[in-house]
């Protein structure tokens, strides 16, 4: 799973970054005559949110994430872009819907600034009653 920014022009002036994800499928998706396994998408926002909630108002979380990867998927195998859709990914093995998640979340962390690293530093504490203290006072 690797994410790549793309500029992608949006008005004469105006531009915004796009981080496209791609990934692989364990089971694949059934198309045609054979199962398609390879897929590129860019991070859901906000929009593609509201715009599966929109569409499936009464849809249980399930249900709105699958149309929201839908809208956002790229490419998938060489399935028609066209024929990318909801319907299609219900066909989809549960297993292969971690492959999103998990693909998402690589994404995300190449979107958070450089100098906040989950990484521990030479100065933090060895003692992990110590760092879980300081957790948890920076999150209260």
């Amino acid at each position: 799973m690797t994410t790549k920014p793309q500029q992608q022009q949006t008005g004469t002036a105006t531009q915004q970054r796009v981080v496209l994800v791609t990934g692989s499928f364990t089971y694949g998706v059934p198309y045609g005559d054979r199962r398609h396994y390879d897929f590129v998408m860019h991070l859901p926002t906000m929009g593609d949110n509201i715009d599966a909630l929109e569409a499936y108002p009464d849809g249980s979380p399930a249900r709105i994430d699958l149309a929201m990867f839908a809208s956002c998927m790229v490419r998938l195998g060489d399935i028609p872009s066209d024929d990318i859709s909801f319907e299609l990914l219900t066909e989809m093995d549960p297993t292969d819907v971690d492959v999103i998640y998990a693909a998402m979340s690589e994404a995300k962390k190449k979107l958070r600034p450089r100098n906040e690293s989950s990484e521990p530093t030479e100065n933090s504490s060895s003692s992990s009653e110590s760092t879980a203290s300081q957790k948890t006072a920076s999150v209260a």
